[in-house]
């Protein structure tokens, strides 16, 4: 077992026994998938076709790919709050170690492409309407909403606090 998933497997045992058994069934449902296919003698050829296209240097155009991976399902937005301490984490954390900051800020931003198509993924803020998900291997957490306009689904972030800081005031 990798240190990432050990450390992903004791995180999930604080978690109240309801939310570990979710998590429980995430994993073996992900782990069945892995292997539960068998491919046809049409599919197989699929594959020798595109192996050739992929040889011959024939690939989707960038635009296409974008297209079909990354839609945009949510808007995001951040309150002049949530700038702010996403400025001050940077700041903070070049001062430290420019690699560190770019880092830091990369796995923000990665968590938040992630809220954008899963915006559920976090749990029950400590505010009514908004919702939390820490960064993993960060001591951050995001404070989020999820707003529905007229045209389309808001992800709204409020806050970005180092774990240590009070939240509840």
């Amino acid at each position: 077992m990798t240190k990432l998933l050990q450390e992903a497997v004791a995180l999930l045992g604080t978690l109240p026994e309801v939310e570990q058994d979710r998590a429980a069934q995430v994993l073996f449902a992900f782990t069945r998938e892995l292997n539960d296919y068998d491919l046809n003698a049409e599919q197989l050829a699929g594959i020798d076709h595109a192996i050739a296209q992929a040889d011959a240097g024939m690939f989707a155009s960038d635009k296409r790919v974008k297209g079909i991976f990354d839609p945009d399902p949510m808007r995001l937005r951040l309150t002049e709050d949530a700038a702010s301490d996403l400025e001050g984490i940077k700041t903070f954390s070049e001062d430290v170690d420019v690699s560190l900051a770019a880092r830091i800020v990369g796995q923000i931003g990665n968590v938040l492409s992630l809220l954008k198509r899963y915006p559920h993924l976090g749990h029950e803020g400590l505010r009514p309407g908004t919702f939390e998900m820490p960064v993993p291997r960060l001591p951050i957490v995001i404070v989020y909403r999820i707003d529905i306009g007229a045209r389309e689904e808001e992800l709204v972030v409020l806050r970005v606090y180092h774990i240590r800081q009070d939240r509840a005031a």
